[in-house]
């Protein structure tokens, strides 16, 4: 489906939307993230056409993966400007070396700083790492993050094959139709970056790293809960997808998905193989791997056999603790003043819930008792989690229960407080076509310290929400497209 766009002043003259939401209110928000974004909703306000229009995930435009998408999908993308795209790669360029840094500073026993009781797990797992040697570039992450007063402010950062995004690119083709226009109109060229490719071509490249010798690479996809025409659909895209995507000195790069664990061969040397074909890459959540298996799988992994960006890159990197290691006074001298800088800029301030007395913009204080005084500052949230689960935002509940939850939580570093840092809000259309405020929380994908994309998902601001935006609690997905140069 596609709608005529055009800004001729007879176009602008018909239904305009009655709303609170003013001309000044767009061009201070909307222009925030970009020239077009801004032009866009200022049409989109002047235009009932335009208001009418409704994405159709069904048409012949969208890959029919994406048919049975459960979540809500906006009719209309977030634009955002080459400057915000600049501050994206310096972000993905330094965060990840930080979080390295600070994990061999436990291994050093830094000032007596113990692994264990700061991030709830096994000494194990740090040692296992250490033996890794991670390098930035070889991780896969896609760090979630907020505007808060015009300023990134990060959430998290989520580690691991099974990261949301990909599905966005096979919607692309459909948004690109109908942003097609507007291209024209404000005379410049709309673009995305595709997540899945840029991630695939990512696994070719490590894999051929630490095998050059190999011009085939196989990558192993764990998928589960489908029907074997959906798989073999699944296994059609993949397949074109890496044709387009492979580097020259590979000869053909396959995706294999699998569901049993039981037929996979070991060799002495650590190579692994999956009915017949050597595993390069492995890309299965590290929850459903049995422990057997999984022993097996570090032995190919540290052996340089197997690429797996999962497990326990996941439950470190992708811990919520690391901000708090990042804030951490015992480790501060490892990092350099520009680092310091960043961390304070861009990382609110965090500490585990075991940290007894703490600094809080300059003073000293008991931590349950400041997060008790100053409850609407702060946020408590559990370590390990997903999809917006085991999140507590103070300003959401009465004193009595947040009072409450810091006794209970106090005592567990499996949980951390955090600064809140209120979202800021976009404006566009909500599912009736009506422009609303939306609190947003976006995504960027850092693939091997490069800029792979982003996503933001969007909560309608009603009263009732609870700032924890999550499409699993029912946010709206939003593709992202960038303007060029």
């Amino acid at each position: 489906m596609e709608i005529e766009i055009t800004l001729d002043d007879e176009d602008l003259d018909c239904k305009e939307q009655v709303s609170d939401i003013t001309e000044d209110e767009i061009e201070s928000v909307n222009g925030f993230y970009s020239e077009s974004y801004k032009k866009l909703m200022l049409l989109l306000k002047k235009n009932d056409a335009m208001r009418a229009f409704r994405f159709d995930k069904y048409s012949d435009a969208v890959s029919p993966v994406m048919h049975g998408y459960q979540f809500e999908i906006s009719n209309w993308p977030v634009l955002i400007s080459n400057d915000h795209l600049k501050e994206y790669q310096y972000f993905i360029k330094m965060l990840p070396s930080l979080y390295i840094k600070s994990l061999n500073a436990f291994g050093d026993k830094l000032n007596g700083i113990d692994f264990e009781s700061f991030f709830a797990l096994p000494q194990y797992y740090l040692d296992l790492y250490l033996r890794l040697n991670v390098q930035p570039d070889e991780l896969y992450i896609r760090h979630d993050f907020v505007y808060s007063d015009k300023q990134m402010k990060l959430i998290e950062s989520n580690v691991g094959s099974s990261l949301g995004g990909w599905q966005h690119d096979w919607l692309e083709p459909a948004f690109k139709s109908t942003l097609g226009p507007l291209e024209e109109q404000f005379g410049l060229r709309l673009i995305r970056k595709t997540v899945a490719d840029a991630f695939f071509s990512f696994n070719t490249r490590l894999a051929k790293r630490v095998k050059p010798h190999r011009d085939e690479v196989n990558i192993l996809f764990y998928y589960t809960d489908s029907t074997p025409e959906e798989q073999a659909m699944v296994e059609v895209v993949i397949e074109q997808m890496c044709e387009k995507i492979k580097p020259k000195d590979v000869s053909k790069v396959t995706t294999i998905l699998f569901e049993d664990f039981n037929i996979f061969e070991f060799k002495s040397d650590g190579r692994m193989f999956y009915e017949g074909s050597e595993v390069d890459v492995m890309l299965v959540d590290d929850g459903l791997i049995p422990d057997q298996f999984s022993l097996r799988l570090y032995t190919s992994i540290l052996s340089k056999n197997v690429i797996f960006f999962d497990g326990l890159l996941g439950s470190l990197i992708g811990n919520k603790a690391m901000s708090a290691v990042l804030h951490e006074e015992r480790i501060a001298s490892i990092f350099s003043p520009d680092e310091q800088e960043f961390i304070s800029k861009y990382v609110p301030w965090t500490k585990i819930m075991t940290s007894g007395v703490v600094s809080w913009k300059g003073q000293s204080f008991k931590l349950s008792e400041l997060l008790k005084d100053q409850k609407d500052a702060f946020v408590i949230k559990k370590t390990l989690s997903l999809q917006g689960a085991d999140v507590f935002v103070g300003r959401s509940l009465t004193q009595s229960d947040w009072n409450d939850l810091v006794d209970e939580k106090v005592s567990t570093s499996e949980w951390v407080a955090q600064e809140f840092c209120a979202p800021d809000y976009i404006i566009t259309t909500d599912s009736k076509g009506e422009l609303k405020r939306f609190d947003a929380v976006w995504g960027i994908f850092d693939i091997g310290t490069q800029y792979g994309g982003a996503c933001v998902r969007g909560q309608l601001i009603d009263g009732l929400n609870d700032k924890v935006i999550n499409a699993a609690k029912g946010a709206v997905d939003f593709l992202v497209f960038e303007e060029s140069e």
